[in-house]
């Protein structure tokens, strides 16, 4: 063969089989922002662990939106075992059913019919009365006088609940300390409550959950002891992302680091908590995210106003790629071409590289009433 022939040929496979440079990638991520018209300034992207790491503005502050989650989650478990279970108290004396709440996010309709199912194994029971302490949440409700009417409407519109005709339900002052039949209310495992505010997005249990571990005092100080991270570099106000966060890229992709590290050295997976798009039920699930390398991206969506935000975990044979996209924009009609950017820029990423991609194993299952416990004490 002609040895001008041969080179040609060789340099041609070695470009065949090499995957996308950071270079390319970066052409390829700052097309998509300029076709989005967002200014590039604005922006946040990296990527680590990857051939073609990217990074873009990774040390300027950005607002992580939902992503804050992961930092939640991320704080929960160095203070949380991943079996604790919220324990929620019902007694019944005489006529009146007491409830000590817990500060448990997740109880809704299918656990109280659970716990009233069991009650009406006393035949003779009709509760007349309903009083609920602090801490008991309801139906995605927090306020007291939210769950109040949430939980009347809910014990009046199923018959077969042991209720007199007419109730009433109070909102107590204190928990209840008295006699009476005890019963005790078991949430799923943590593990799965935090998975499931993954999925959802669900503001209230992220922003339940950070107030417990004791706020934003005590999130600073976490960041401080942990990743050397003071307030002018992260800031939460709140866990769920809706109001007052701030952080950087590079140590969101830290934190995820971190979050992904401390799951595998307690026996989990990545996608134990973190959601696959398409395939897991949530916020993810209709997303433009994967769908050409299934099972290969775990992630964290985002938005509030003027802001779309992705995080993640992209898997592949060798090292994880962790990842963090934040958008940002001018005007709220530029959202849904804000979404979309952060969607094909994800998809380049992985796209970028395709050679090594190996996807999680997982199957989805989702939290259930089955995960609970009730027992009578």
């Amino acid at each position: 063969m002609n040895k001008k022939i041969f080179i040609c040929l060789f340099i041609t496979f070695f470009t065949f089989i090499t995957p996308v440079s950071a270079a390319s990638l970066k052409s390829e991520v700052y097309e998509l922002l300029s076709d989005a018209n967002l200014n590039r300034s604005d922006q946040a992207i990296c990527t680590e662990g990857a051939k073609s790491d990217l990074s873009l503005n990774e040390d300027d502050r950005i607002i992580p939106a939902s992503v804050s989650k992961l930092y939640v989650f991320d704080y929960a478990l160095s203070k949380i075992p991943t079996d604790f279970r919220y324990k929620t108290t019902f007694i019944v004396n005489k006529n009146t059913l007491y409830i000590n709440g817990s500060g448990d996010q997740f109880f809704v309709k299918e656990h109280l019919k659970s716990v009233m199912t069991e009650l009406a194994k006393d035949k003779t029971l009709k509760i007349d009365t309903i009083v609920f302490s602090s801490g008991f949440y309801f139906n995605w409700n927090q306020a007291p006088t939210d769950v109040q009417m949430a939980l009347f409407t809910a014990l009046k519109a199923d018959p077969t609940f042991p209720l007199a005709k007419s109730i009433k339900v109070v909102i107590g002052s204190t928990p209840y300390a008295g006699i009476g039949t005890q019963y005790e209310f078991s949430s799923a495992p943590f593990i799965k409550l935090l998975k499931h505010t993954n999925n959802w997005s669900t503001n209230l249990a992220a922003d339940a959950i950070f107030l417990q571990l004791g706020g934003s005092k005590g999130f600073s100080q976490y960041m401080k002891d942990t990743y050397k991270a003071g307030d002018d570099e992260v800031y939460f106000e709140t866990g769920s992302g809706l109001r007052g966060n701030y952080t950087t890229c590079e140590l969101t992709l830290r934190v995820i680091e971190h979050l992904d590290t401390t799951l595998k050295a307690k026996g989990f997976a990545t996608t134990d908590v973190l959601t696959i798009p398409i395939l897991d039920e949530g916020v993810l699930r209709s997303r433009n995210i994967g769908a050409e390398y299934p099972t290969t991206i775990a992630a964290k969506s985002g938005f509030i106003n003027f802001h779309h935000t992705l995080a993640g975990v992209i898997s592949t044979t060798k090292a994880p790629i962790y990842f963090g996209i934040f958008t940002k924009y001018q005007d709220l009609l530029e959202t849904p071409t804000a979404k979309k950017t952060v969607e094909a820029i994800a998809n380049e990423m992985l796209d970028a590289n395709k050679k090594i991609l190996k996807a999680f194993p997982y199957t989805p299952t989702p939290v259930s009433v089955s995960d609970t416990v009730l027992k009578k004490l």
